[in-house]
């Protein structure tokens, strides 16, 4: 009811079951931006979805992601002088196992320990589901609200933009709530869509999920707003203070309440 337009704007949040842990992966930026450059083609190289921005061991990241079952890993073997392939392995167990067992080059007879491995990369189901921009942190939203007592049920979602923006919709107890999630750095014009957003549905809190400070000119943007019929905004970069939030926006709403009752 506190919705007005929401019914007919919004979809009943999807099933996402098996997807938790994977999206919980994707809370680290190192991991986001390999399943991206993997899932924009099939069976690249490890080195071509890497980048010096990010100070991590790009092994262990792989590993990581295929342990959640977002990416696939072949590791083929190369002869080091004729460039021809040798063999190829589904997994770096076996390829150890190979090396153990001393599988040797048919064409020069090194050792494959000694040629020119290459670890190939490909995107499962999954991960190409899970690559979609912001996906992963409206999921970890989703849970942390359901360990609130918020059942799947009561949510509603909207995507725009080739999920550019993504809202959230609930009732927490007696308050109505409006949250975004932006897992990229959020501009002024993002925050001026934000508050529209807010202001159009007129949620009793809007809360904007971000892991990143906010540039200066949106934080100049929000710090700003003076909200209208009791808004409260909110800039969370952390789930695990989601609880404490809601708590504070209960009270208010509680309050308000109170007050509006008093005055009648």
């Amino acid at each position: 009811e506190r919705f007005h337009p929401l019914v007919e704007e919004s979809e009943a949040f999807p099933n996402f079951e098996g997807d938790i842990e994977p999206a919980r992966a994707l809370a680290q930026a190192s991991h986001r931006h390999m399943l991206a450059e993997t899932s924009k083609r099939s069976g690249v190289p490890l080195d071509q979805v890497t980048s010096n921005k990010f100070a991590v061991d790009w092994d262990t990241v792989a590993e990581d992601l295929e342990s959640c079952g977002l990416i696939q890993r072949e590791f083929q073997v190369y002869c080091r002088d004729t460039g021809i392939q040798l063999c190829k392995f589904a997994s770096k167990s076996a390829l150890d196992e190979a090396a153990r067992m001393g599988f040797r080059s048919f064409s020069c007879g090194r050792p494959i320990t000694e040629e020119r491995t290459i670890q190939f990369m490909f995107c499962t189901d999954r991960g190409r589901r899970l690559a979609k921009r912001n996906l992963w942190l409206a999921l970890c939203l989703a849970d942390s609200l359901k360990g609130m007592g918020v059942e799947r049920k009561h949510l509603r979602w909207t995507v725009e933009k080739e999920y550019r923006t993504i809202n959230l919709f609930t009732a927490y107890r007696d308050s109505a709530c409006l949250f975004e999630v932006q897992e990229d750095s959020v501009t002024a014009d993002m925050a001026f869509r934000f508050l529209a957003r807010a202001r159009y549905y007129r949620p009793d809190a809007a809360f904007l999920v971000t892991p990143l400070p906010l540039r200066q000119d949106a934080r100049q943007l929000i710090d700003g707003y003076r909200p209208e019929g009791g808004l409260r905004v909110r800039v969370l970069h952390d789930l695990s203070l989601l609880s404490q939030e809601l708590e504070r926006v209960q009270n208010y709403t509680m309050d308000r309440s109170v007050e509006d009752l008093l005055q009648r």
